[in-house]
C-alpha cells in the first residue's frame, strides 16, 4: 500500500489541475525525449522498444486526474509518440488495471486506444 493512497483524492486532483497548465509543454517535451531516447537505444541494439507502464505517474487510487481528460490526453500523446517511434508495445496508463476504478469506468477509451496500438505495429502481421 502506497502512503499517498490515503490522501484526499479531491484535494490531490485540484492541486494537479491548478498547476498542470504551467507544466504541460515541459511535460510533453520530456516525455517525447524519453520515448525518442528509448527508441534510439532499442534501434542501435536491435531490440524491441516497449513501454510497460503509464507515464502520467502513480496517482492515488481514488483520484481521477490520470483518468480524466488531461491524463487521457497525455497518455494518448505518448501512445502516438511511441507508435511513431516504432515501439512494439505500449501500456496505456498505470491506472488501466483491474484493481483501479478506470478499469470499470473507461473501458471504451481503453479499447479504442488499444486498437490504435495493436493496429499500429509496423511490420506486424495482424491476421
Amino acid at each position: 500500500m502506497y502512503a499517498h493512497d490515503w490522501v484526499d483524492p479531491d484535494r490531490w486532483d485540484l492541486w494537479l489541475y491548478e498547476n498542470y497548465a504551467a507544466h504541460r509543454q515541459a511535460m510533453r517535451e520530456t516525455l517525447a525525449g524519453w520515448v525518442d531516447s528509448v527508441a534510439d537505444f532499442a534501434r542501435r541494439r536491435g531490440i524491441p522498444a516497449v513501454l510497460g507502464e503509464g507515464v502520467v505517474g502513480y496517482t492515488p487510487l481514488l483520484t481521477r486526474f490520470e483518468e480524466d481528460a488531461v491524463g487521457k490526453d497525455t497518455a494518448e500523446f505518448v501512445v502516438d509518440r511511441c507508435l511513431a517511434a516504432g515501439f512494439h508495445g505500449v501500456v496505456l496508463t498505470s491506472n488501466a488495471a483491474p484493481h483501479h476504478p478506470m478499469w470499470h469506468t473507461d473501458g471504451d477509451w481503453m479499447r479504442r486506444v488499444n486498437a490504435r496500438i495493436t493496429d499500429g505495429f509496423p511490420g506486424e502481421d495482424q491476421a
